[in-house]
């Protein structure tokens, strides 16, 4: 006979693991609702001139504030000549957003201005967890005349289209960032001169973070605007590459397709 082999321990059995399964149900549960989570993931953050229309408080195990905001828009498939300058005609949107029962100078804030038109800073998710709706509203400022002291009064980045380029009189509406493999800034600006509101994105992120700045004022200024033939990685086809305040941006060397102004 051979020596005899220590005795092991017996392997777990279902009934045994049972338990265990249950224990991390039961801890996952608590780390997603004991907390101030409402959503999970981002689709897009951003900035945006908008008027509250409503703001009431909701909730049976989870408390948040929950409303609706005007906001600008557009038909997309509207008839229109693009290169004529005809597109598209502003609309107004009507939205649900939801705000953090956390966020209490923020709720103040809203329900102290019911009816009256700001800048929001805002976050779409991808799945609510306790609030109504994926339009979270994070911060809220008066939308003053004039943008903070001590910006620029320009900002210029690099121009990517090469089918004409214009420039155009007015302000931006709404700009966000968005995306998940690969980012891009989106936007959309109001034409002074024709009326008329079109999408547009942007490559640079130095000007990305100074139209940021600058919406925080209602003052209008001069964009300059490449449209492209092809604009695989991003939304629009029209680029935003400079910023002026007091004049025309400058295009000295020239630009490419240039169109008549």
């Amino acid at each position: 006979m051979g020596p005899s082999k220590p005795n092991e321990p017996p392997g777990p059995t279902a009934s045994s693991a049972r338990p265990v399964f249950i224990l991390v149900g039961l801890l996952f549960a608590f780390t997603i609702f004991s907390g101030p989570l409402h959503a999970v993931g981002d689709y897009a953050q951003g900035h945006a001139v908008v008027r509250i229309d409503r703001l009431e408080e909701s909730g049976i195990f989870f408390n948040s504030y929950e409303g609706v905001l005007s906001i600008a828009g557009y038909d997309e498939d509207e008839e229109c000549e693009a290169d004529q300058d005809e597109c598209y005609a502003p609309m107004r949107e009507s939205l649900e957003f939801s705000v953090d029962d956390d966020n209490r100078q923020l709720v103040r804030y809203l329900e102290n201005n019911i009816g009256k038109v700001m800048l929001v800073q805002y976050r779409v998710h991808r799945m609510t967890l306790a609030f109504s709706s994926d339009f979270e509203i994070e911060n809220a400022w008066a939308w003053e005349e004039n943008p903070p002291d001590g910006i620029s009064l320009r900002e210029t980045g690099t121009k990517e289209g090469s089918r004409r380029a214009f420039t155009i009189f007015g302000r931006v509406l709404r700009f966000e960032e968005r995306g998940t493999m690969i980012d891009s800034y989106e936007g959309l600006y109001y034409n002074a001169q024709t009326g008329k509101v079109h999408p547009f994105s942007v490559t640079d992120e130095s000007l990305a973070v100074y139209i940021r700045q600058i919406m925080r004022g209602s003052r209008q200024f001069y964009m300059r605007i490449a449209e492209a033939y092809v604009a695989p990685t991003r939304d629009s086809d029209y680029q935003l590459y400079a910023i002026d305040f007091e004049r025309p941006p400058d295009t000295t060397g020239g630009d490419e397709g240039e169109a008549a102004e």
